[in-house]
């Protein structure tokens, strides 16, 4: 015959036999979504990070393009300055010859002249 506390303790011992795998399974199910939380989190990072990565890859070529533009310009402005020189200098050496050549003298002595 079952006793007011026989009974109390075996509802007690069905109880928690009965929470123990409720509650271990959800905490596997509360773990493993957790994890997938986890894995998403970082492959979001990760994209941004990708993403980062290519906006900074392309501000770097489009910053070499830029130099690269301004650096041939200066070679154009550079190359016209001295076609303008050597231009202007037969200009002068036709116009002026004797005294072309009377600077030529003077600049060829002072150089021997310096480099003694």
């Amino acid at each position: 015959m079952a006793t007011p506390a026989s009974d109390f303790a075996q509802g007690m011992t069905n109880d928690a036999g009965n929470d123990t795998p409720d509650a271990m399974g959800t905490t596997a199910i509360d773990a493993g979504t957790g994890a997938q939380d986890a894995g998403r989190t970082v492959g979001r990072t990760g994209n941004r990070a990708r993403e980062g990565m290519d906006d900074l890859a392309t501000s770097a070529q489009d910053a070499a393009s830029s130099m690269g533009d301004a650096a041939n310009e200066y070679v154009e402005r550079a190359s016209a300055t001295g076609a303008q020189l050597l231009d202007d200098a037969r200009d002068y050496i036709g116009a002026y010859p004797l005294r072309s050549i009377g600077i030529a003298a003077a600049a060829g002595y002072l150089l021997m002249r310096m480099l003694r």
